[in-house]
Parts: C-alpha cells; sequence; structure tokens
C-alpha cells in the first residue's frame, strides 16, 4: 500500500511527464524575428495555431494571445493557465530551448478574456526553489471590454 500511495504522489506531482504528452510547437511568422505562432504538438502530428507567441530574448519573456482565427475563440480567451504543476509548464516551456528563452528566471504574460468581457493580462514569474510559475497579483490587470463583442 505504501508503494502505491508513493507512486500515485509522483502522478499527482506532475513530476512523471509522459513520453506521448502534448505540448506547444513554436513556428515562427515570416518577416518577425520575435513572432510565433504555437500549436499544439501530439504524437507527432501538430495542430492548428493556439496561440500568438512574442518572445522578448533579451528581457527572457514571453508574451501569449490566444489566436484569434480559432473555430471556439471564446473559449480559447477565457481559458487561463494555471502554470503549477510540472505537466502544465512543460506544455507551454518544453520548446523554451529552441526559442532561445531560458526557463529560470522567465516571465510569460498571458492575455485573456473573463465571463465578463473584460480585458485581463496576467504575469506568471517562475520560482526555480519552487519549480512552478506564480501569478504576479501586481501585474493581473483587468481592462474593461464593454466596446469589445466577442462573437
Amino acid at each position: 500500500m505504501t508503494i502505491i500511495e508513493f507512486i500515485q504522489g509522483i502522478f499527482d506531482s506532475g513530476s512523471f511527464i509522459e513520453e506521448e504528452s502534448s505540448y506547444l510547437s513554436y513556428s515562427p511568422v515570416i518577416d518577425y524575428d520575435n513572432l510565433y505562432t504555437a500549436s499544439e504538438k501530439k504524437n507527432e502530428e501538430i495542430g492548428t495555431p493556439i496561440f500568438y507567441v512574442y518572445i522578448e530574448r533579451g528581457r527572457n519573456r514571453v508574451h501569449y494571445l490566444p489566436f484569434t482565427f480559432l473555430e471556439h475563440q471564446k473559449e480559447k480567451l477565457r481559458t487561463l493557465p494555471t502554470l503549477r504543476s510540472q505537466i502544465e509548464i512543460d506544455y507551454y516551456t518544453r520548446q523554451f530551448p529552441l526559442l532561445d528563452v531560458k526557463l529560470i528566471e522567465t516571465m510569460i504574460f498571458y492575455y485573456g478574456v473573463k465571463q465578463d468581457n473584460t480585458a485581463i493580462i496576467i504575469r506568471y514569474e517562475y520560482d526555480n526553489q519552487k519549480k512552478f510559475y506564480s501569478i504576479n497579483q501586481k501585474m493581473m490587470k483587468s481592462i474593461s471590454m464593454t466596446r469589445l463583442k466577442l462573437n
């Protein structure tokens, strides 16, 4: 029973990452040095773009804006990542070395829309000791979007 509890603890912590897990694959946008589209890659197949991604290499910052031409655009704009488990962090960061972005001291900015149609900008800061991203509450901003209509 102790062994089963130990194994379950490993799975629950997110320390174990499956070989077949999905992650984001970044494709450069032509004529832009720091602009990419990010698509989900699973089982060696790349899907449709999910995010626009802007990289600030010198400042080690990554900006995510949901790709606006998705079929389920509203759902993607309202899905805010937590980035606390290793599996969720790996989903975004697995290909960071190819983008010349270091995980340590990385900041991720996520732009989305809340249920009440207010825009939200969240800054995630990587904590190397805790091994997860925490939300910087000072940077979390909501902007009224009464004029913006989501279809």
